[in-house]
């Protein structure tokens, strides 16, 4: 537990080197594409200082990293940071509001182009998926975690349809994550860290027509990602 609270504070200090580097590449052209780089770096650095390696399966699968919202299960913050790092494409996460209220960190989340999304007000809530709408539209890519937070006992949970209802209205390409081995890492509630390694499973790309954009055309891709997340999750 030592070690992992130094590793903690480290990586907390990094942390706020960076914010500052990316808060003034924030206001330079194309900061937010300059933002998204100092995250990947951060995201490396973050695997590298806990003794996290990452292994990837499918990659090829992804031909052209733009406009595609990327569905993974959530098991661990580090699964932030696995995306983050490894995936193709600039990244936009969207997350619960309360990150916002972070300081600095948050501030610099939210105008780095990620989108704060809060479930508990629906105008708001749908004020977020159109920004999202927006976003794909610009040719960024949307990371969303349908599970809506993380497992707690290291099983797959039951899917959100609001993703789903995302995708399909913006018309982009589904790419289903598989994340396995992040849950023993850095369980929900806990501080302590253990290294080891994180495998994603990127699946065959799933087209999306917004003509079919009704609940039961939003229901049905929600089984079908699901179904196949589940196909390379191992309980954790």
């Amino acid at each position: 537990m030592i070690l992992s609270l130094f590793k903690i504070a480290l990586l907390f200090l990094y942390t706020v080197v960076l914010s500052l580097v990316g808060g003034a590449l924030l206001l330079t052209p194309d900061g937010q594409k300059k933002w998204f780089r100092i995250g990947q770096h951060w995201a490396h650095s973050i695997f590298a200082v806990c003794g996290i390696s990452v292994t990837m399966r499918g990659l090829e699968r992804v031909r052209d990293p733009r406009s595609i919202v990327y569905l993974a299960n959530h098991a661990s913050m580090f699964d932030i940071w696995a995306l983050m790092g490894w995936l193709p494409g600039q990244l936009r996460f969207v997350g619960k509001k309360e990150v916002n209220y972070i300081p600095v960190l948050g501030w610099l989340w939210k105008y780095s182009g990620n989108i704060p999304i809060d479930r508990k007000t629906p105008k708001k809530y749908l004020k977020s998926l159109e920004i999202a709408h927006r976003t794909i539209l610009d040719g960024n890519c949307i990371v969303m975690y349908p599970e809506g937070t993380r497992t707690e006992d290291g099983r797959l949970q039951e899917f959100k349809r609001g993703p789903f209802s995302l995708a399909m209205k913006s018309n982009a390409t589904v790419v289903p994550i598989t994340i396995n081995g992040s849950f023993r890492l850095l369980k929900k509630g806990s501080l302590k860290i253990s290294p080891g390694t994180i495998d994603l499973v990127i699946h065959e790309p799933i087209p999306v027509d917004a003509g079919k954009a009704t609940k039961e055309g939003e229901l049905e891709l929600m089984e079908q990602v699901r179904a196949t997340i589940a196909s390379a999750y191992v309980n954790q």
